[in-house]
């Protein structure tokens, strides 16, 4: 019997470590503490039924107000083309 667990969606099943995600995180930070990202909004969820968001932007809302703008219009093309 294998012991790897999968998600039938081809996420990671909740509860287990997303090393994506860690990876993704450990990247952004050392982007952050070398100046290079100055502004960031995010969004998160366990899995189960917390969604976590939020943003730092200094005084670069407007640049942040237009990323959080792009990622809604390309995730939202990404739903659409994945079904």
């Amino acid at each position: 019997m294998s012991e790897n667990v999968v998600s039938l969606s081809g996420g990671v099943p909740t509860g287990m470590v997303n090393q994506e995600l860690v990876e993704l995180l450990k990247s952004l930070t050392e982007r952050a503490k070398s100046g290079e990202i100055v502004a960031l909004a995010y969004a998160g969820y366990d899995g189960q039924e917390l969604i976590t968001s939020g943003w730092e932007t200094g005084y670069h809302t407007l640049m942040v107000s237009a990323a959080v703008a792009t990622l809604n219009a390309r995730y939202q093309n990404h739903i659409v083309n994945e079904e």
